[in-house]
């Protein structure tokens, strides 16, 4: 699976976007992107899914189910609307720093996306606290959940795979930016290459 974070960038979402069509066009697909719906992966078994939070986007792409969120660290006023998503069994026990409320939310939402339902169904009928999720206090044991912190943004996946290539998928993007961070080396010695070579030809020509 690969999984990809953008910004902090006004133009954040529209690099998810575009990222996330080019990974299903390499697969041999065509994404389909729609208002207020997850993005339709067509012509390819793999699935899809956008997120967006202030300046910061988060795109994942791979075998399906997949469902993604981003928030902010900074999300204002958490804990007050918090405890509305709650189950019954996590109001029992609820977080204590905002945090983890923030941490939750987007653990949930995710297990919504990858079930295709989004905020359709009530996030009170979804337990996301442990890395299979439940739902109706039933486990959705086909299903993975995985999340990764800092300072900045809170970002939760949950798919089919999640659980098995978690870090492999983190890895895999590393992977990318590597590669890419290793072209654009290759690029640069090319190009001092190329200026060495012609002041070796100017010194000859003087």
């Amino acid at each position: 699976m690969l999984i990809r974070v953008f910004g902090p960038s006004e133009a954040a979402k529209d690099e998810a976007r575009d990222w996330l069509a080019a990974a299903v066009e390499r697969s041999g697909g065509r994404l389909i992107r729609r208002p207020s719906h997850a993005p339709l992966c067509v012509g390819t078994p793999e699935a899809a899914s956008l997120s967006y939070s202030g300046s910061f986007a988060a795109a994942a792409y791979g075998a399906g189910p997949v469902g993604i969120d981003i928030e902010c660290s900074s999300r204002p006023g958490i804990r007050e609307w918090g405890r509305r998503f709650l189950s019954a069994g996590e109001l029992q026990s609820p977080p204590i720093e905002d945090a983890e409320y923030l941490k939750l939310w987007t653990r949930k939402e995710a297990v919504l996306k990858a079930l295709g339902t989004g905020l359709a169904v009530d996030p009170r009928r979804v337990e996301a606290t442990g890395a299979v999720p439940r739902l109706d206090g039933r486990p959705l044991p086909f299903l993975r959940i995985m999340t990764r912190r800092n300072s900045t943004y809170v970002l939760s996946v949950c798919s089919s795979t999640t659980g098995a290539v978690g870090h492999a998928a983190s890895r895999t993007a590393a992977s990318e930016e590597r590669k890419e961070s290793a072209a654009d080396a290759r690029s640069d010695a090319e190009r001092l290459s190329d200026l060495a070579e012609s002041k070796k030809q100017d010194r000859k020509q003087d």
